[in-house]
């Protein structure tokens, strides 16, 4: 499997995830705390849900050229992970991002989501970029309208709300500019 780093930033590598990273993820996933605004909410995500997680994720990632990828300090310390999944209902592509709690607050999200969110428009040919956020997640939200990302609807989804927030593509933005 290629490790190179899909996308870099000042501190943050993002990099494809394999089943080596299973024993990571399954520490990830056992903190309450970073899985609490997840859609659907699961405070804790068992190692049959994580491996089900991470083996659909290489499946899609093979099939559309993206995927769920993991945050790296360039000291090589793993922190979280970012990036899309299709949204199976509409064909949409979702933004998602979560760390590890102990990396909270140090601006880590935000780098890596615009970095992202560059790539996403610069390697896709999708017109636009959605994010699910649970109502409370303000951190999510400040981030995402950092980036432009704008409200579009409030949903109930596996018995949980969530707010999906919208972004289109600069060229799409040009053109709804000039409507």
């Amino acid at each position: 499997m290629n490790r190179d780093p899909i996308v870099q930033t000042e501190r943050v590598r993002i990099q494809r995830l394999g089943e080596k990273d299973l024993p990571w993820l399954y520490e990830l996933h056992e903190n309450a705390s970073v899985n609490r605004f997840r859609q659907p909410a699961t405070v804790h995500l068992d190692h049959q849900a994580v491996r089900k997680k991470l083996q659909m994720n290489l499946r899609n990632e093979a099939r559309l050229g993206f995927g769920m990828w993991k945050m790296v300090l360039h000291s090589g310390e793993a922190i979280g992970c970012a990036g899309f999944s299709l949204c199976e209902e509409t064909s949409e592509v979702e933004l998602e991002f979560y760390l590890a709690e102990p990396y909270w607050g140090q601006k880590y999200a935000s780098e890596v989501t615009e970095a992202l969110v560059n790539w996403f428009f610069e390697n896709t040919y999708f017109t636009h970029l959605i994010a699910k956020v649970h109502p409370d997640n303000i951190g999510a939200r400040v981030i995402l309208n950092r980036l432009d990302f704008y409200f579009r609807e409030n949903l109930l989804q596996q018995e949980q709300r969530c707010d999906v927030m919208q972004l289109l593509s600069p060229v799409f933005q040009k053109m709804t500019a000039r409507a």
